[in-house]
């Protein structure tokens, strides 16, 4: 408490416009840092922040400040993770923690476990798989007292890459083309706009039926917990056959009357 820490961020992708809330507000450049300035409740402060392109808006990130009071003799133990997240799924973090006022235990809970080097030390996490805010903890204790730290590392995956193509792309009238689609990275829904509509699966194929004279447009979106990917204004064009070209001839051209010609 009273103390200050400072905010770091940066959105990748051309963002161009990013909104903070929770225990900050406003409007946010692409990247940036500020300092919180003197922090005198003790509580954990959260600054979450979307950011958004021409694409869509990105999942909401959090960072977590946890604010304590800290009696005289008190241990103190600072807790921290590189990265700091967020990662894909799979990543390895390294958690890394520092002790005051001698603490004559410390242990983790949370997303780890067990008894912890009361001098400090660094332990490797490997193969964090789950998408979700991992939480882990550690309190350490000494004659006066516990106090606990903690570090949040969110998992989340990539956006889905969405591949959509109409195999042929210029029909004629009463003609059919073949849509077919694909997305990466798991999505969990996938919608159909423009020419078509609906829930579609993560990756398929359907005709479009006969189609009549016209220029069509397809898209497709699909979400999961990164944020949205999109394969838009995919064109199906549709036109008329050309005119039928008619040959008319007579061989021979003059015959006797009662004689014939084809």
């Amino acid at each position: 408490a009273g103390d200050s820490s400072t905010i770091s961020w940066e959105a990748t992708n051309g963002a161009s416009s990013c909104t903070a809330s929770g225990d900050w507000s406003g409007t946010k450049s692409a990247s940036g840092s500020i300092s919180t300035g003197a922090l005198t409740t003790a509580k954990t402060y959260t600054y979450t922040l979307v950011c958004s392109n021409a694409g869509g808006s990105s999942q909401a990130i959090s960072a977590k400040l946890t604010v304590q009071s800290v009696p005289p003799g008190s241990p103190i133990v600072f807790l921290s993770s590189n990265p700091t997240g967020p990662v894909q799924p799979g990543a390895n973090i390294t958690l890394s923690w520092t002790t005051e006022n001698s603490p004559t235990s410390c242990t983790a809970s949370g997303d780890w476990s067990g008894a912890k080097a009361v001098s400090g030390g660094s332990q490797t996490i490997t193969n964090l798989s789950t998408i979700k805010e991992y939480v882990f903890a550690i309190s350490c204790t000494n004659q006066t007292g516990t106090i606990e730290d903690s570090a949040t590392v969110q998992v989340i995956p990539s956006p889905p890459n969405v591949s959509l193509t109409l195999s042929p792309n210029s029909i004629l009238s009463g003609q059919s083309s073949t849509i077919s689609w694909s997305a990466t990275n798991s999505p969990t829904t996938c919608t159909a706009s423009g020419s078509w509509s609906g829930a579609k699966a993560s990756s398929g194929s359907q005709s479009t039926g006969a189609m009549s004279v016209g220029n069509y447009v397809y898209n497709l979106s699909c979400s999961n917990a990164g944020g949205t990917g999109y394969a838009n204004n995919v064109p199906l064009t549709v036109t008329n056959p050309p005119a039928p070209v008619v040959s008319l001839s007579a061989n021979p051209i003059s015959v006797s009357v009662g004689s014939s010609s084809n």
